[in-house]
């Protein structure tokens, strides 16, 4: 039975030679629960029990003087309304409604992919936006693939035009393929595509390869699929 993935990462630097007297100090936890975890009787509520930090001790005695919870923008009061609750966690990408349509990215470094990932324990967001131009009676069932990597161990969330739509655990699985129906995916204009890589090892990671794929080309006399009317960064933040 896989219990809950809690990992935790400290990265300390220090010198030896030089003491000097901390007066007040940070430290930044990112805890995400892996959230597999089997009911084997209708009469156990196991499933209930709490995720997270459930203990720590400070080497040397004291204690932290605060703790504050970084969720998703708004809170309770999520600005969202149309895409949920659920949909935003608390990464600051996510907060600032970097993964919206409308957002400026101009800023962002232009010159790293996710092909090249980070070199250490960590968090990075990469974003990037595609066209696509199907016929209006064309059916084609499109869906993000990751290629699944033993050896690089990090977990993975994307969104899609603002929709949390996936998440990627590199060594774990099973799904490496990720359905986005159109209308989610515009399927004849911009889209904007936001993934990140949270590195769970001092090494770094990368991603190995991930394409939008088909499933099928189908002439379809559906009705035409417009666009999910969502709101935009404008309108959300």
């Amino acid at each position: 039975m896989l219990r809950d993935v809690i990992l935790v990462v400290f990265r300390l630097t220090h010198a030896l030679q030089v003491l000097t007297k901390i007066t007040r100090a940070f430290s930044t936890h990112y805890v995400r629960a892996a959230h597999v975890f089997q009911l084997r009787s209708s009469s156990t509520d196991s499933f209930k029990n709490p995720r997270g930090i459930r203990g720590y001790q400070l080497l040397g005695g004291g204690d932290f003087t605060t703790w504050k919870i970084a969720g998703n923008l708004g809170g309770e009061s999520w600005p969202d309304k149309v895409r949920g609750p659920m949909n935003e966690g608390g990464l600051w990408f996510e907060r600032v409604g970097a993964h919206l349509p409308g957002n400026d990215a101009s800023s962002w470094t232009a010159n790293c992919t996710p092909y090249t990932g980070i070199t250490a324990a960590g968090i990075r967001a990469y974003r990037t936006s595609f066209d696509l131009d199907f016929p209006a009676n064309a059916d084609v069932p499109l869906s993000l693939r990751f290629t699944r990597t033993t050896t690089s161990n990090y977990r993975s969330v994307f969104y899609i035009n603002g929709w949390q739509f996936g998440r990627f655990f590199s060594n774990y699985g099973p799904q490496t393929v990720f359905p986005i129906p159109e209308g989610i995916l515009n399927h004849r204009g911009t889209n904007v595509l936001i993934v990140t890589i949270w590195s769970l090892d001092a090494a770094g990671a990368k991603i190995a390869a991930m394409d939008l794929a088909s499933s099928a080309i189908i002439d379809s006399s559906k009705e035409i699929v417009t666009p999910v009317l969502s709101p935009t960064f404008a309108q959300l933040r």
